[in-house]
């Protein structure tokens, strides 16, 4: 009795085997979500606004580009993109946006807030790709979070 069920139940294991690893693939060819491509788009920046402020930061000395932060000042998603540059100590530019009218971004296409423009020409759309981008250059070679 014994010699029977081993054999039945080793055949239900390697089938539950088969189609996890199947279920697996699956999920990895066509369902699993999609990581952000880190690029930045190049848009024509004859009319950006001016800053309405400038944050200095603590190792602003060693910055070698310029960014230009376009936010709500309400905005958690902005707070969150202002909170990681103040932790870097980077300095940047501030344009408060007017929430109904928009017209600090008319010279972009995108319309969504927060957006960063870095070296005043590249448009970083994303908070998530704001934090790759930055990161991939050379911004944080030199930087360590600023101690109190």
């Amino acid at each position: 009795m014994f010699g029977s069920y081993l054999p039945r139940t080793l055949v239900r294991v390697a089938g539950l085997a088969g189609v996890g690893s199947a279920g697996l693939v699956g999920w990895n060819l066509w369902g699993a979500p999609r990581r952000a491509v880190c690029e930045a788009v190049e848009i024509d920046t004859t009319n950006i606004p001016r800053p309405t402020r400038t944050v200095k930061g603590v190792a602003q000395d060693k910055q070698d580009f310029h960014v230009t932060l376009f936010q709500y000042q309400t905005c958690p998603f902005c707070s969150k993109v202002r909170a990681y540059m103040d932790y870097y100590g980077l300095g940047y530019d501030v344009v408060e946006v007017n929430p109904l009218f928009r017209s600090e971004t008319k010279f972009s296409t995108y319309r969504k807030i927060p957006f960063v423009l870095y070296n005043d020409h590249k448009e970083l759309r994303k908070r998530e790709l704001v934090r790759c981008h930055l990161s991939r250059t050379n911004a944080f070679r030199f930087f360590r979070p600023h101690q109190k």
